[in-house]
């Protein structure tokens, strides 16, 4: 006999109800990424086998619009580095040397707005981020992935989001 189990929707709902106003993004987003390192290498490994020199793993985090208490990391490896964007995290395989490097992470667009306007209320703790944002919004993240993808940087003269 077939085992019944709930869904991911039904599971989100019943969490949501039973700790509603108990709870801030962070506990989520913990939640949400316990498996995030073993799914990050695993992505590396297998980008090992496509490409012959360094490339990029990429992570994508989505809330889900109907369940705003169930984010959705979609890790994917690329030959080049993308452009920055809200809710994306980025790091480059050094293929020489073997290793994992961290480039940016850029949270979703309310949080990275709110780091935006309150960037001095942050604690030293999120320094990193907030570096990030700051670096996101004025250019300089879209000004690395140019670089990084040896392209021509005088696009990136103009570059800043708003």
């Amino acid at each position: 006999m077939k085992e019944k189990r709930d869904t991911v929707g039904r599971l989100a709902r019943m969490a949501f109800e039973k700790y509603a106003g108990e709870y801030d993004i962070e506990d989520i987003r913990e939640e949400a990424q316990k498996d995030y390192l073993n799914k990050l290498v695993d992505t590396a490994y297998q980008g090992t086998k496509s490409y012959n020199d360094d490339f990029f793993v990429v992570v994508e985090s989505k809330i889900e619009p109907l369940m705003k208490n169930v984010i959705r990391n979609y890790i994917f490896h690329r030959s080049t580095c993308p452009t920055p964007h809200y809710g994306q995290t980025v790091y480059r395989y050094r293929y020489t040397t073997d290793e994992l490097e961290y480039l940016w992470c850029v949270p979703d667009k309310n949080q990275a707005e709110h780091i935006r306007e309150h960037v001095f209320e942050y604690p030293e703790s999120y320094r990193g981020l907030v570096e990030h944002v700051i670096d996101f919004y004025d250019g300089t993240l879209a000004r690395k992935a140019l670089e990084l993808n040896k392209e021509d940087m005088r696009i990136a003269e103009h570059v800043v989001i708003h």
